[in-house]
């Protein structure tokens, strides 16, 4: 009789504990994640993420971080439902803001695109403003309201191309149905992006990486940008290199490209070379030059074509 009483008293104190912690407390306010993500991730650590979802309802700021390693395996970050597309202040996912050496490994992303209202010009899943030596690897991004990834300046038409990220490596990454491009460069130096895997449809361009600085951005604010050993299938564009701003130093090189609706490769940069891509099933060039002369392509890519000027 006393072990049974022992027993019940034992099973409210469990009950008790469970109900004080404050995630359980009926009633209890919701978790900003937002908030709770960003301040675990400071600099000069190196930190791992629990498994889950989380759902933060405005972006996770990082500004001035440096030093940073993310392990989030297992984890979802997918933007609530009510998150506001209307500005990048207020629709982003995750902002980065003049920060160094920071690698992310093993994060889901997911835009909750339709949740959301659909396209908007302005909220990005991940944005890096003047960053250099930032890392994705293992991590996957779907259903973006506009990019996956959108690497700039941080500001439309900079004073100094130097102000461009540097060093943006994104590495045995997945995309799929972003709202307009899987990865945006519009302003890097010195970045690459290997090892991916891209699928559509995709938005307006729907392109798999974007190379392509803003209209009056200061001359060579893109340069020097590997493309290698990628999958790109079921978009509107592979790999674009346009000629704002003069873009220079691009290699695309050692993809697979498949069921591309448009042209898969686009350049209009210079010293741009192109090379063993393997192009299958676009509707139209595997390789598109508006502006012959300006790159240089080899001979080892499937349905190469330079229009005529």
């Amino acid at each position: 009789m006393k072990s049974r009483k022992l027993e019940n008293v034992l099973s409210a104190l469990v009950y008790i504990s469970i109900l004080a912690v404050p995630g359980f407390i009926q009633g209890a306010p919701a978790r900003d994640d937002a908030t709770y993500l960003a301040q675990q991730l400071k600099s000069d650590s190196v930190v791992t993420i629990q498994s889950g979802v989380y759902s933060p309802s405005r972006p996770i700021v990082l500004k001035n971080v440096s030093n940073l390693t993310v392990f989030a395996y297992g984890v979802t970050i997918r933007a609530d439902a009510k998150q506001s597309t209307a500005t990048a202040a207020q629709g982003d996912t995750l902002q980065l803001t003049n920060c160094q050496s920071v690698t992310i490994l093993g994060v889901s992303f997911d835009g909750n695109r339709a949740a959301r209202g659909g396209f908007a010009v302005n909220p990005e899943t991940v944005r890096l403003n003047s960053c250099s030596d930032i890392r994705f690897r293992d991590c996957s991004f779907t259903n973006d309201v506009c990019d996956g990834i959108f690497a700039w300046s941080g500001w439309v038409n900079p004073p100094s191309a130097n102000l461009a990220c540097q060093r943006i490596t994104v590495d045995s990454c997945r995309f799929s149905d972003p709202g307009r491009n899987c990865i945006s460069f519009v302003g890097a130096a010195w970045s690459s992006v290997v090892n991916c895997d891209f699928t559509g449809p995709g938005g307006d361009p729907g392109v798999a990486v974007d190379v392509e600085a803003n209209s009056g951005d200061p001359s060579g604010i893109n340069h020097h940008i590997t493309i290698a050993n990628n999958r790109a299938r079921g978009l509107k564009g592979a790999f674009w290199v346009t000629k704002t701003s003069g873009p220079s130093g691009v290699i695309v090189a050692e993809n697979q490209i498949d069921g591309i609706s448009g042209d898969a490769i686009f350049n209009e940069g210079s010293k741009t070379l192109i090379a063993a891509n393997n192009v299958t099933n676009c509707a139209k060039a595997g390789v598109s030059q508006p502006q012959p002369g300006t790159g240089q392509i080899t001979t080892n890519n499937a349905s190469v074509y330079v229009e005529p000027k």
